[in-house]
Formats: C-alpha cells, sequence, structure tokens
C-alpha cells in the first residue's frame, strides 16, 4: 500500500524468510558459519536462537551456499515418530522405498546404502531439521542411531538441529546425554543490537530501493526498545510504522508514528513492560539530575570530568591514530575495539597500499600503467603463487595442525572434525576479526577463497618480530597473512582440548562436576589455595566473575563457558600443555 508512496520496489520489512534481505550482523555471521560447519567438516552442529531472531532465513541462506558435492535434505515439519522421520529423509533424498508400512530396518538399510553410494562417490550428506524444539525422545533417539551410521574413519550423515532455546532445555536432560555428548558445535543467536538495529532496517531500506534515512534517529531507537532486538518484531512495527507515515502524509517515520505504530501491533504484556521499564527510569534519571545538583551545590570545585570512574581512559588525538601490531592481542594485552576488523587489519591494508604505490611510482618512472591495475596483478600473482595449487586441502592442512598438537595421522582415513573428536580433541570454527583469534593464541586453519571461488586453507603458525601474523601453506610457503588479506573473509578453525570428554557449555545454574572444575581453573588463576568443599552449584557470583573474565577478553558476556572461554581458561594458568602460537623470525 505504501511502497509507490515511499518509491520501493517492494515490501521492506516483510515477515517472510527471504535470504535476499538477511542482514548478516556478526551474530549472524557466526551462526552462518556454524551451519557451514556442519557441511563442510561434519558432524553434529546445533543453533538455538528466541523466536524471530532470523534462524530460519540464516537456513534458508545456508541452502543458497551449498556446496556442488552436497546433498541436503530439510525437515520443516518435525512433529514425527521415527518411522514419519526416515520416511520423510528418504523423500527429501528421493530414495525410493517399498509401498505399505516399512519398518525402520527397511529404512535405515536403504538410508545407509543411499549414504555409502555418496560417500564412495565423494559427496556429503546432511540433514537439516527446523524447528527442532518440539522433536520427541523418541524421534531423538533415533537421530542419535543415525549418527552411527558411519565407515571406520568417518561420519556418513552430518545432522544440523534447529530450534528454540527449548532444544538446549530438552538435550541437557539425562535421558538425551548420549545424544548431547555427539555435538561437535553450538551456536545461539541473540538478538540484535541498537547499531546492529539501525543497519538492520537501513539495510532492508536500501534492498527495497528506498532511502535508508527514512527512520528517524529516536524513531530507531524507540522500535528498538519495544522489539528488544528481535528481527521479527522489528519488521512487524517498521512495517505499521511505514503505513502510519504513509496515512499521515509524513515523508519520515519518527517517534511518535512509532508509538502509535506499537499500540496497534503489539502484545498488551509487551508494551505494559516497555512503559513500566520507561516510567521507571525516567525516574531514575530525575533522581541522578537531583543529586547531582545537590552535589554541584555542596561540592562547587567538583567537575564533570572528576565524576568519571578513574578505569575509563579517553584516547587522545594522537592514540586514536596509533595501529597496534598483531602482537598486541595475545592473551593479557587485548584492548577494546569496536569495529568489525581488528586495527591489524588496517595495519594490514595502510601497508598493502603503500606497496601498491611503490609498485606504481616504480611503473610509472618506466612508463604509464594505471595503479590500480598494477596492485590487482600484484595481489593475484601473490595468490598463484602462494596457493594456486590444488593441493592446498582442508584435510592437509587439518593435518599439519593435528601434527603440532602431536597427533600422528595416517594416511588413508579422513580427516574432518570425527577424527579429532575421536582424538579427544574439539573443533572450533568460526568466523571473527584478526585480533580476537590471534587472543586464542593456538595456532589455527585459515579459508581463503581463490579468484575463481575455489578454497584453499593455510596454517596461522605465530607472529613475526613486526608484530604480523604468519602463515604456513603445505611445509613449503611461509608468508605474512598482509599479502592475503583481500581473500581471507573471517573463516577460522581451531583445535582446543576439554579437561575431561564430558564438558560441552557450563551454564549459569547448573549444578555438576563441570562447576567444581571451573571454581578450581579460577582459584588457580587468582593464586589461591584449592578449597576441597566448594558449591558445585553455578551460582550468581560465579557467573559474574566469568562475565569479567569474557569482558576482559572481548567475548559475549553471557556467563556461558563455552570452548572460547574455556581456552582462555586455559590459557591463563600457570602452566600450559597446549600448542602455542610461535614468535617467528
Amino acid at each position: 500500500m505504501y511502497n509507490n508512496y515511499f518509491n520501493f520496489r517492494e515490501t521492506p520489512f516483510s515477515i517472510t524468510p527471504d535470504p535476499r534481505f538477511l542482514y548478516m550482523s556478526p551474530r549472524h555471521r557466526e551462526g552462518l558459519a556454524h551451519l557451514l560447519y556442519g557441511i563442510h567438516m561434519g558432524g553434529f552442529v546445533i543453533l538455538t536462537g528466541e523466536v524471530g531472531t532470523g534462524k530460519t532465513t540464516l537456513c534458508r541462506s545456508l541452502l543458497q551456499q551449498i556446496p556442488e558435492n552436497a546433498n541436503i535434505a530439510l525437515i520443516l515439519n518435525p512433529k514425527l515418530n521415527s518411522i514419519e522421520l526416515l520416511a520423510s529423509i528418504c523423500d527429501e533424498f528421493e530414495i525410493p522405498y517399498p509401498a505399505g508400512n516399512p519398518s525402520l530396518k527397511v529404512f535405515t538399510d536403504l538410508l545407509f546404502k543411499y549414504l555409502l553410494d555418496n560417500h564412495a562417490g565423494g559427496r556429503k550428506t546432511v540433514l537439516m531439521i527446523d524447528e527442532a524444539q518440539n522433536l520427541s525422545y523418541d524421534v531423538l533417539e533415533q537421530i542419535r542411531l543415525l549418527t552411527n551410521l558411519e565407515t571406520s574413519t568417518t561420519k556418513l550423515l552430518q545432522i544440523i538441529l534447529v530450534g528454540q532455546p527449548e532444544l538446549k532445555q530438552l538435550l541437557n536432560r539425562q535421558e538425551l546425554r548420549q545424544l548431547n555428548q555427539r555435538i561437535t558445535a553450538r551456536y545461539h543467536l541473540q538478538p540484535l543490537s541498537l547499531d546492529e538495529t539501525r543497519a538492520y532496517i537501513r539495510h532492508r531500506l536500501s534492498i527495497s530501493g528506498g532511502n535508508p534515512e527514512i527512520f528517524k534517529a529516536l524513531a530507531i531507537r524507540r522500535i528498538y526498545r519495544l522489539a528488544n532486538g528481535i528481527p521479527r518484531f522489528i519488521n512487524i512495527l517498521c512495517d505499521r510504522a511505514l503505513l502510519g507515515a504513509y496515512a499521515t502524509g509524513k515523508p519520515f517515520v519518527t517517534r511518535n508514528i512509532v508509538n502509535k505504530a506499537a499500540r496497534e501491533v503489539m502484545p498488551d504484556n509487551a508494551l505494559q513492560h516497555y512503559v513500566s521499564g520507561s516510567r521507571f527510569l525516567t525516574a531514575m534519571i530525575i533522581v541522578v539530575l537531583l543529586v547531582s545538583g545537590s552535589l554541584y551545590f555542596l561540592f562547587p570545585d567538583f567537575s564533570a570530568s572528576s565524576l568519571r570512574s578513574p578505569t575509563l581512559k579517553h584516547e587522545s588525538a594522537a592514540n586514536k591514530t596509533a595501529l597496534p601490531t598483531a602482537s598486541a592481542a595475545i592473551p593479557g594485552t587485548v584492548g577494546k575495539n569496536p569495529s568489525a576488523r581488528s586495527s591489524i587489519d588496517k595495519t594490514i591494508a595502510g601497508r598493502q597500499a603503500a606497496k601498491s604505490q611503490d609498485v606504481a611510482g616504480e611503473n610509472s618512472a618506466n612508463g604509464p600503467s594505471p595503479a590500480q591495475a598494477v596492485s590487482t596483478g600484484q595481489v593475484l600473482q601473490t595468490f598463484d603463487r602462494l596457493i594456486g595449487s590444488s593441493g592446498l586441502s582442508l584435510d592437509a592442512a587439518l593435518t599439519q595442525l593435528l601434527q603440532i598438537w602431536s597427533e600422528q595421522v595416517d594416511s588413508g582415513p579422513a580427516v574432518d572434525c570425527n577424527l579429532v573428536l575421536k582424538l579427544g580433541l574439539r573443533c572450533l570454527m568460526d568466523i571473527d576479526n584478526l585480533g580476537q583469534i590471534l587472543s586464542l593464541n593456538r595456532p589455527a586453519i585459515l579459508e581463503f577463497a581463490s579468484p575463481d571461488a575455489s578454497k584453499r586453507y593455510g596454517l596461522l603458525i605465530g607472529v613475526a618480530q613486526d608484530g604480523l601474523p604468519v602463515i604456513r601453506f603445505d611445509d613449503d610457503y611461509i608468508v605474512q597473512l598482509e599479502d592475503l588479506m583481500s581473500y581471507w573473509q573471517g573463516y577460522y578453525l581451531t583445535l582446543w582440548k576439554p579437561p575431561y570428554p564430558e564438558i560441552q557449555e557450563i551454564h549459569p545454574g547448573y549444578s555438576s562436576d563441570d562447576v567444581l572444575w571451573l571454581r578450581q581453573q579460577l582459584e588457580a588463576i587468582d593464586g589461591k589455595a584449592y578449597q576441597a568443599m566448594r558449591p558445585r552449584l553455578y551460582d550468581k557470583d560465579l557467573q559474574e566473575r566469568i562475565k569479567a573474565l569474557q569482558n576482559q577478553h572481548q567475548l559475549l558476556e553471557d556467563g556461558i563457558v563455552g570452548p572460547k572461554t574455556i581456552i582462555h581458561l586455559q590459557n591463563s594458568m600457570p602452566v600450559i600443555n597446549f600448542p602455542l602460537l610461535e614468535s617467528t623470525d
């Protein structure tokens, strides 16, 4: 109705899961990386998130990025019994089965043969189940049995479960512990932040061909607070607000228009909660202003700057332009950085630009030549020389990484995360900036995309004397990452070793031996003596301690002790028995 009025090519805030409108926030990039992990590396992957956070849209985006050598079955209706589930999987893979009522054995045998044929042909087979929180215990047990379909060296079926937070609670039940222990990667999709909400709205407006500045700043802030960062609620509010602006002849969406739209589409309890919170916040602001005024009259020499926390350091103009080297990202010296890429990336970009200018200068002395063409040619030549070899596979890189961990792999078996799991290690695959990867202080595999979209893999082994990361390819080439930055999109894989196999994630509210191990780690880091009698409950005090550690290392401060938090805990110990990044010449 309002598309012509705002010159939209199509409706910008439809709630259908259209991948074209997917805004890849850092959270969504990480979620997609975990889904791709389930396809490229094998294993059992869980993606959870609140209703409306974009899980289904993420799945649709994944379907557009399926490798040519992968077959995928997508189950959208999980309310099935075990036989119906196997029948649906066979239907998705177009596996013929007898008419009538085939047994579980018939379906399993047919599926096993199909998986073996795919494996022999070099193809991957992936099963993705959406709304998996609705799966029954019997069906989840059947899914566990499907993970037993394997050869002596590799899993034949990769499984991805996507669901609401109730799925995590379901898998944590005692009777599903065997299934829970087989999960190789987990990710919980969080709501958007205020900045991400602003970028999300502008992104969808741009895709629709409209003015990305239609929503005023205060309107966006109100939408964020009303929707709590949930994309589906953001879409509903924005859609109704645009309709309100159209109906009243306004060229922009203001906060008042958003308030009216909220009264029409938001649940009464949600609005009541927001109004109560707003009134409380307003009252608190008034109290603070009154107290501040009292302080001013009581202590007139107290300037506003003297009331600031002494722990907040404000950068000078000179400090803001200074670019730290990669060595600044080693644990213990990581600083706050709000940008998506670390300042190391800026350093590399600057050096590349300088190199391009030098080359352009030399060429201009010998004859006219466009600087941009010279720069592109130099980069492509570097790529062809160093990683143009088709032998730089993920298997080869993972074999080298296992050798660094003193794990020798025989030639023959497929080297993937299933094999890593059998060796007592775990894979951590993610997408992040260089500073965060270096802060883990572990050798890692980096994925590079060649100009023809094929993938090559190099091993991050250390940091050079000038502070830049060093990459090794197939033991033949050792180069600095700055030569290849334009081909790296942030994907990496590293290995970690849990203190004992049962540890997956430690959540607030848990009561187990995992919590005792966590307390012991923190006591050792703080230099305290071991206490024999300690609570097994992950209580509020322990959660705050973990959040402080996560804040120190720029992790998501959710109090959940997952792989990255465990790695930083292990790195903080007085004695470290894991491979670390080297200092190279």
